[in-house]
């Protein structure tokens, strides 16, 4: 991967600090149409001078607020990621009964993968083959959300409702029953309609059972 420089730290290149200062309600509709550039483009066909451009600002006030592309894209995952799991989430789970604390993860997670920008991506770091760009992902969204899963699963053992040994392994067998679910499947492939929220919230209900009675007291 070509990583994009600041164009106020090189030689020949103005401060950046001279750009304006972002806007911070502006950043959504930042994240919005980068995030739409690259799930059309690619990684590498999107720029920081277009995602400027597309917004409306100078490239030095979009390096003021995001000082690189990587640092971009992972914003917009972790926006993504935030949207179907909100982070206020896992600091309410231990107020929650522990299946509704399950079930609200779960069809977050399912609903997260489902989502077409969530399959999108996924295509596009197949096709574009850069293990950088793999990492940013990974680092950005799944890693950190099983991370304040792996938390959660944590306190549970310290309390005695989990009978998995190892906090991690609970949380890959977790989402492991919505990453391998027939419905994401079928939803990736598009051999049938879109799941129904009835219906994903009828799976979710069935996979969160099959974990609690195989892994909670």
């Amino acid at each position: 991967m070509t990583l994009v420089q600041n164009p106020g730290s090189g030689p020949g290149h103005e401060p950046a600090k001279r750009g304006r200062p972002v806007n911070e309600g502006l950043v959504p509709q930042i994240l919005q149409v980068a995030g739409d550039m690259f799930l059309d483009l690619g990684y590498q066909g999107t720029t920081m001078e277009a995602v400027a451009r597309a917004v409306g600002m100078s490239k030095l006030t979009l390096y003021k607020r995001f000082s690189s592309k990587e640092e971009l894209f992972s914003a917009i995952v972790r926006d993504k990621c935030n949207q179907f799991i909100p982070d206020n989430l896992f600091d309410k789970l231990d107020d929650m009964p522990v299946r509704e604390a399950l079930f609200a993860m779960g069809g977050g997670l399912l609903r997260l993968l489902n989502s077409h920008e969530a399959m999108t991506i996924e295509v596009m770091l197949r096709a574009e083959g850069d293990q950088t760009l793999r990492d940013l992902f990974f680092a950005a969204g799944p890693d950190r959300m099983k991370s304040a899963m792996s938390a959660y699963f944590g306190r549970l053992k310290a309390r005695g409702q989990l009978n998995v040994d190892d906090p991690m392994m609970a949380c890959h067998l977790f989402s492991a029953l919505f990453k391998g679910s027939d419905i994401h499947m079928r939803c990736g492939l598009q051999v049938s309609p879109a799941a129904s929220e009835q219906e994903i919230d009828a799976y979710v209900s069935i996979a969160v059972d099959f974990f609690l009675k195989g892994c909670c007291d």
